[in-house]
C-alpha cells in the first residue's frame, strides 16, 4: 500500500542525520513531501498517511523549515478531523473502525501527537 511505503520513507527521513552545514531541504525531504501529496491526492485518508504527516511535520519543526511546518501541522490536523479522530462518537469515520483496544489506543495517541504538535508549532 502506498501509505505504508510513505510511512517507511518518512521514518527514514526522520532518522537520517543532517549536518549543521547541510541544507535540511534534502532530496529525501523533497521526495517524501511530494510522495505525501501524491498519496493524499489519490484519495487515501488513513492512519498511516496521518502518521507520515506527523513525521514530516516533526522533521520540518526540528530543522526550522518555516512556514512549511506551520502549514503542515494545520494540514494534518484537518486530515485527522476528516478521518474522525477528534470525535469518535459523533462523526462518521473515514478510517476503519478499530477492531481492538490496541487500534483504539493507536488512534488516541496519533490524535494527541497532532494536538501537541499543533500547540508547539503554533506558539
Amino acid at each position: 500500500a502506498p501509505d505504508v511505503t510513505l510511512l517507511i520513507l518518512c521514518m527514514k527521513l526522520v532518522i537520517d542525520k543532517v549536518s549543521a552545514a547541510q541544507n535540511p531541504r534534502t532530496m529525501l525531504y523533497a521526495v517524501a513531501k511530494n510522495f505525501f501529496l501524491t498519496v493524499e491526492s489519490s484519495g487515501v485518508a488513513s492512519m498511516r498517511l496521518l502518521q507520515a504527516g506527523i513525521l514530516l511535520c516533526l522533521y520540518e519543526t526540528g530543522h526550522a523549515i518555516y512556514p512549511q511546518a506551520y502549514i503542515s501541522i494545520g494540514h494534518i490536523g484537518r486530515l485527522g478531523q476528516a478521518i474522525g479522530l477528534h470525535d469518535t462518537a459523533g462523526v462518521p469515520q473515514l478510517a476503519l473502525e478499530p477492531g481492538s483496544w490496541e487500534e483504539m489506543e493507536e488512534r488516541r495517541r496519533v490524535w494527541w501527537a497532532v494536538y501537541i504538535l499543533d500547540r508547539y508549532v503554533c506558539l
